[in-house]
């Protein structure tokens, strides 16, 4: 009987660290290079399709699976993949794209 008991909780026991490895809850806040939060920024997972936006505050919450490589991208800014921090809560700045768009360089050419 005590044989039973201790296979019973050895399985719930490697069942839990299997489940905690598999998903966890990450959250941060991204910021400009001046430490203004940025709202809307579109937080995703490279080769997948969950994503979520950052609130007003530049605050996002996700789940993830480990060995996730996450990236950020807002219009007006360098995008950033990052791998996941082994800790549940960061902050991320992101720096303005200084470089001209792929629109202003075609409409250049078209006015030569």
């Amino acid at each position: 009987m005590k044989k039973h008991k201790l296979i019973i909780i050895c399985f719930l026991l490697l069942s839990t660290i299997q489940l905690s490895a598999q998903s966890r809850t990450i959250n941060g806040t991204v910021t400009d290079y001046n430490g203004k939060h940025l709202a809307s920024v579109l937080v995703e997972f490279k080769n997948s399709k969950a994503s979520t936006l950052t609130n007003n505050s530049g605050f996002f919450k996700i789940k993830f699976k480990a060995n996730t490589t996450f990236v950020f991208s807002k219009r007006g800014f360098i995008t950033e993949e990052i791998k996941v921090p082994p800790y549940g809560k960061f902050t991320l700045k992101l720096y303005p794209n200084t470089r001209k768009g792929k629109r202003a360089r075609k409409r250049a050419m078209k006015k030569k």
